[in-house]
């Protein structure tokens, strides 16, 4: 049937919507690891510029300056040289993996054209209309198979949610509909009209047991999937502002640990400082500058998971490609 038809394009749709995913997630991969290869790179100079002074020291026999700094120095080098044969393994890795999803022979060269240059992600919009969530592939998949079960099903998506929109701090925000209207209860709404929809009105004749049992299975994954549909956008709002909450701590995190290491540097290279304090300003340094490109990649996927959700970027029109035949359908 038609709508037998257009469930099983939208199904291709959900398949290419999870494949440009998969490659943005490599792409932001790839060029967070890059830049993490190349943080780690500046960390192993830095630390060899302090184990030069701390050697420097020792030579030239300066009090207080012992063989067990100059080996402590040497540690704190080798540890962070210790990281880079891991962020290469992890850089070709995802090299490779991006390549596959991309049909190129895994292994070929890579495009010379910098990967590093990841644009910063911009907050999500104040509010996003809920109707969007109808123009999801599976959705829209499971709505048409639900018409193939039973040709008087007439459901809608968007028609339940016109205004209903998705705050961006996360959670739904109603305050289009007035202070009249539960959004708890609103949403429960759905899915009883929809279940009236399927078994009210004695659309069913009784003695249609099979018709019955296909519409009322085709109901369920319908419903759940509008039920996970909206658990997902939540999810992805919920990730993207924690996450920027944590981002923006540690990167106040990272500038104070930069000035606490340049002054524990300039102390010691004076004669007045403990090498000890540099070692571990240095260490603090590098984590707080590793973890904020680790949060960045996490931001990144959480606004993946978002237009996922979605169905696409909420900024772009919506696409009507299958409305004359679906409206034959509906």
């Amino acid at each position: 049937s038609l709508a037998t038809l257009l469930a099983a394009e939208n199904d291709s749709m959900a398949v290419a919507h999870s494949l440009i995913a998969s490659v943005v997630r490599a792409r932001v991969s790839l060029s967070v690891l890059e830049q993490r290869l190349a943080l780690a790179q500046r960390i192993v100079e830095s630390r060899a510029e302090t184990l030069g002074i701390v050697q420097g020291r020792y030579d030239r026999g300066v009090q207080g300056t012992t063989a067990v700094d100059v080996h402590q120095a040497k540690e704190n080098l080798a540890a962070a040289q210790s990281n880079l044969p891991n962020l290469e393994l992890g850089l070709r890795q995802a090299q490779l993996g991006l390549q596959a999803l991309l049909g190129q022979r895994p292994g070929a060269p890579i495009d010379a054209v910098t990967m590093s240059a990841l644009p910063a992600v911009s907050a999500p919009p104040a509010g996003v209309p809920m109707g969007l969530l109808d123009r999801r592939p599976d959705l829209r998949a499971a709505e048409f198979r639900a018409h193939a079960s039973a040709a008087q099903l007439d459901v809608s998506l968007a028609a339940y949610y016109p205004d209903l929109r998705l705050s961006a701090s996360g959670g739904w925000d109603a305050k289009d509909l007035g202070e009249l209207f539960d959004v708890d209860r609103l949403f429960g709404s759905l899915l009883g009209d929809l279940s009236v929809r399927l078994f009210g009105s004695g659309q069913l004749e009784a003695g249609e047991n099979a018709a019955r049992a296909r519409l009322a299975g085709a109901s369920a994954r319908y419903q759940g999937l509008v039920i996970q549909a909206v658990r997902e956008v939540e999810e992805a709002l919920a990730a993207e502002r924690l996450i920027r909450e944590q981002l923006e701590l540690v990167q106040t995190q990272v500038a104070e640990a930069q000035l606490a290491e340049s002054l524990a540097r300039d102390r010691y290279s004076k004669g007045v400082g403990n090498l000890l304090v540099v070692l571990d300003t240095e260490r603090r340094r590098a984590a707080a500058e590793d973890l904020a490109l680790r949060l960045q990649q996490l931001i990144w996927n959480a606004r993946v998971d978002l237009h996922l959700a979605l169905g696409g970027d909420w900024l772009a029109e919506r696409p009507e490609p299958q409305d004359s035949a679906a409206e034959d359908v509906l």
